[in-house]
């Protein structure tokens, strides 16, 4: 299903209004650990946002300033431990 995306990406057969849509679905598919589909979703990222650059480019960009934000939140707390932010990223 994602190599089908990715051709119809490529060949501007989605409409911008799903741009969004469809970074928001990539981003998830990382949040599945050990999955098969990381490798395509990796792919379909790179096309998505190679053609779409105004549309997907700075919210990619907020939502790894959010997890790198989770990141040291996480670190920088005494004990090694703390808890998660149950903010959204918006994503």
């Amino acid at each position: 299903m994602i190599s089908r995306i990715q051709m119809g990406l490529s060949a501007g057969r989605i409409a911008e209004a799903y741009i969004p849509i469809l970074l928001s679905g990539m981003i998830g598919i990382f949040h599945n650990r050990f999955s098969y589909q990381w490798a395509s979703a990796s792919e379909c990222l790179a096309v998505l946002i190679g053609k779409h650059v105004a549309l997907a480019w700075d919210k990619f960009v907020c939502y790894l300033e959010h997890c790198q934000s989770v990141f040291h939140m996480f670190h920088d707390k005494p004990g090694g431990s703390a808890e998660l932010s149950d903010q959204s990223s918006g994503m």
